[in-house]
């Protein structure tokens, strides 16, 4: 979904789970949607995933666009484990 829609649609925020995801060893982030257990893809800009290269980069980012909580999952070899809870 693309950034600019999300900043303009504050209500969708109650509805989706967003979830950052962190890929071991290559020390970058990036933002998946979800409803439930329905993946609805990453946050795009301009159509390309946006990625970040620091944790607050991708905090600051979710709180600009209004967001109050995600979700971290580390990501090792197409295998993720853990989900911790993170408040913006």
């Amino acid at each position: 979904m693309e950034i600019e829609k999300l900043k303009s649609h504050q209500e969708l925020f109650k509805s989706l789970d967003m979830n950052i995801i962190h890929s071991k060893g290559q020390h970058q982030y990036r933002v998946e949607l979800s409803k439930g257990n329905h993946l609805l893809g990453n946050i795009v800009r301009r159509g390309r995933p946006l990625m970040f290269r620091s944790l607050e980069g991708v905090k600051q980012t979710l709180r600009l666009i209004g967001a109050k909580r995600a979700y971290l999952i580390q990501e090792e070899q197409n295998q993720r484990s853990g989900r911790t809870r993170l408040t913006l």
